[in-house]
């Protein structure tokens, strides 16, 4: 039996993750102009750069990161004329690209690494490693909810 709250609790608490999301993304955007990007152009690259040995797709991108596919062309084609990706042909499938991190790309990921370290030290101050487990399986579980 699932054990619901009060519908002022509910809104409470819909109001809290709101007002979080709004923050946390300004938050993101502030640590990602520090390095001249978007927060999503900082994502990209970071996913990028996760898989840059192998390449990664666009519709993989788009896949894990729930941006629309304009939205994944038009910040790959930004961080290409900023130099921090370049794309080249899949070896079996000349349709796809693939994308990879130049080395100016690297360097950059490794300095917003860094500034994202600090981003994290701020904002989970205070909150135990087992708290903030609990709060990623309730997220994640919520997210699986409203798909």
């Amino acid at each position: 039996e699932v054990k619901m709250m009060s519908a002022v609790e509910f809104r409470s608490l819909l109001q809290t993750l709101r007002q979080l999301s709004i923050r946390l993304e300004a938050c993101f955007n502030r640590a990602a102009a520090l390095h001249g990007l978007t927060a999503a152009q900082a994502q990209v690259l970071a996913y990028v750069l996760e898989h840059s040995e192998q390449g990664v797709c666009a519709t993989e991108i788009y896949r894990v990161l729930g941006l629309s596919k304009p939205s994944i062309s038009a910040l790959v084609k930004k961080l290409k004329g900023k130099g921090y990706v370049y794309t080249k042909n899949a070896e079996n499938d000349d349709r796809q690209k693939l994308i990879f991190a130049t080395p100016q790309g690297q360097v950059l990921g490794k300095s917003i690494g860094q500034t994202l370290a600090q981003l994290q030290t701020k904002i989970c101050s205070g909150l135990k490693t087992e708290e903030l487990r609990a709060l990623q399986s309730v997220q994640h579980k919520m997210l699986l909810n409203v798909s």
